[in-house]
């Protein structure tokens, strides 16, 4: 992952959960409402991602502080996972796992200790790089 196409947006996120909470329940659950948000909780989540020096670290910082900073009443794990794949099929690639490796994954970070932070987002950055794929819509 080289080159980032831009950034997410908080509106962008917006959508994407307005459309979740439309469909059938995701991972056996609905998704809550974009309007349940805590904003300022996802203001500071995007903020923090957007400063790291590349598309891995940003993402993958952003998945750990959704899983983490629990900017949403509920679904914050599925919303974070839904987010990263977003994110990689905005810059052509796909994280290529099963649903259950990958949910047991978001479960396993948003379990882990606080102080562990830079050590998790390296793991998130390994996990993703060992399970993605390129992507294209044809």
């Amino acid at each position: 992952m080289t080159e980032q196409k831009d950034t997410i947006q908080e509106e962008e996120i917006g959508l994407i959960i307005t459309y979740l909470t439309r469909q059938s329940p995701f991972f056996n659950k609905l998704i809550p409402s974009f309007t349940t948000r805590h904003a300022d909780s996802l203001n500071a989540c995007l903020s923090q991602a957007k400063a790291q020096k590349d598309p891995l670290s940003e993402i993958s910082l952003l998945f750990y502080l959704i899983n983490k900073k629990r900017p949403f009443p509920s679904g914050n794990r599925r919303i974070a996972m839904v987010i990263l794949l977003y994110l990689l099929a905005k810059n052509n690639q796909w994280i290529k796992t099963s649903q259950d490796k990958m949910f047991h994954f978001a479960h396993w970070v948003s379990t882990a200790p606080e102080d562990a932070e830079e050590a998790v987002v390296r793991y998130i950055e390994k996990f993703i790089s060992a399970h993605t794929v390129a992507y294209t819509n044809e």
